[in-house]
């Protein structure tokens, strides 16, 4: 399953026609403290990393007679850092116009203090460790306990995931990624009889349920991990800034920048992998 976690899930959350590299225009100034303030450098190269090990697992299960060397260059080229900063900036840009500056402002303001700025190392470190799959099982089953056992933590981390509406918004990201895959296998000619849109929508929404099992599980295992070392005060003042306006202002943003660059590569994933299986058939 694709990620929709981390620094995003932690902040907001999240079709495949290109567009002109936001680097080529002027950006503006809240564009640009927003991708600073956020350390979302840190987080385009953890995505890219997060990439290549999901790869490996889809060549391991899809490719039992080994690669042709290609699979896994193809993927890091669609997952190029600055090719993911260009998308992510691309969906952002116009986001940003439709919120109001004073909630984006704030909800900055927010994580340049040292909280903030702490929930976003917590939530990157979260991340770099559940790349490890044992360490991903791991989370999950510390998670499993602590709801058996009653963790008022867990009580915290599933208020949180409310108060910003995050399932909702990740299972439509996923969804949206989900699609974008199958329009590209599509494209490649993966599929052995061709699919219309109207196949492809039925399709995804048909998974509709195990995606929103697969996120949410997900979502609270991580969430669980990285807020682990939060005080119970720390995370309720993080509560209240999710459910502030400012938190859902920069939902929104977020959740436009990441649709974006989720969509493209998942349709450049699926057009790939549809190739790639088409070649070995070959």
């Amino acid at each position: 399953m694709t990620r929709f976690s981390g620094a995003w899930i932690g902040a907001a959350a999240g079709l495949a026609l290109c567009h002109a590299p936001l680097a080529e225009a002027q950006p503006r100034a809240d564009s640009q403290r927003l991708w600073q303030v956020l350390q979302l450098d840190a987080l385009m190269q953890l995505m890219a990393a997060e990439a290549l090990a999901e790869a490996e697992t889809m060549e391991q299960g899809s490719f039992p007679r080994g690669g042709d060397g290609l699979w896994l260059d193809v993927v890091a080229e669609i997952h190029d850092p600055a090719t993911l900063e260009s998308l992510f900036r691309e969906g952002v840009s116009g986001a940003v116009e439709a919120v109001d500056p004073q909630d984006l402002d704030q909800a900055l303001d927010f994580y340049a203090t040292a909280l903030g700025q702490r929930v976003i190392g917590l939530e990157l470190s979260a991340r770099e460790v559940v790349l490890d799959p044992a360490a991903e099982e791991d989370a999950e089953s510390d998670f499993a306990f602590a709801q058996a056992s009653d963790d008022p933590r867990v009580d915290q981390v599933q208020r949180f995931i409310e108060s910003g509406d995050l399932l909702d918004l990740n299972v439509a990201g996923a969804m949206n990624a989900a699609l974008a895959f199958s329009f590209g296998y599509e494209e490649a000619g993966g599929y052995q009889m061709p699919m219309s849109e109207q196949q492809l929508l039925a399709d995804v929404w048909g998974q509709e349920a195990q995606i929103r099992e697969d996120v949410e599980s997900w979502m609270l295992s991580y969430l669980f991990l990285a807020y682990s070392p939060l005080s119970d005060a720390d995370l309720e003042a993080y509560i209240r800034f999710q459910a502030s306006d400012a938190g859902h202002a920069l939902s929104r943003v977020l959740s436009a920048g990441f649709d974006r660059l989720f969509t493209e590569t998942s349709h450049n994933m699926g057009f790939a992998f549809a190739t790639q299986m088409r070649g070995r058939e070959l």
